[in-house]
């Protein structure tokens, strides 16, 4: 499923620079293999906070895109913000870079907040209650609980 789904991204990428007038050359080519990494970082965070929350699919979707929507937004928008000069350098390959990073940014958004958000509210299981969910697989730590003993004396 993973593959198909950076298949999917790979091509949509490709098509993206082909319209924007890139030729696949291999710099190019060395841009797209560098993006393919970052295309999953937006649905990652999305899923992940899907899977721990509980509910309906709806309120899962809910609860992860009120949890993520946000940064989600803030990232996208300071990559574009910090690419934007880059656009304007006249080397080749610092602007082929830049036009990569801008559609990696512009898919990724649009599959983290839009896509993946359906698709997981159409084909999820009914609902997850508190009684029936497995323990969180993140290992998470507050005040009462800290991460290191304080008790010396044990040691």
């Amino acid at each position: 499923m993973f593959f198909y789904g950076v298949h999917f991204f790979v091509h949509l990428l490709v098509g993206g620079l082909s319209l924007w007038g890139a030729d696949l050359d291999p710099v190019i080519q060395v841009d797209v293999l560098l993006a393919t990494g970052f295309s999953v970082d937006y649905t990652a965070h999305v899923a992940y906070n899907y899977f721990r929350a509980r509910g309906s699919p709806q309120e899962r979707v809910y609860s992860s895109l009120a949890e993520m929507a946000m940064p989600m937004c803030e990232a996208g928008l300071s990559t574009f913000l910090c690419m934007l000069p880059l656009i304007f350098v006249p080397t080749y390959a610092i602007v082929c870079f830049a036009k990569t990073v801008f559609l990696v940014v512009a898919i990724g958004l649009l599959h983290g907040l839009f896509i993946l958000p359906v698709v997981l509210a159409l084909f999820s299981r009914n609902s997850i209650d508190e009684k029936d969910a497995p323990p969180p697989a993140a290992i998470t730590f507050s005040a009462d609980q800290p991460l290191v003993d304080k008790n010396l004396d044990a040691v």
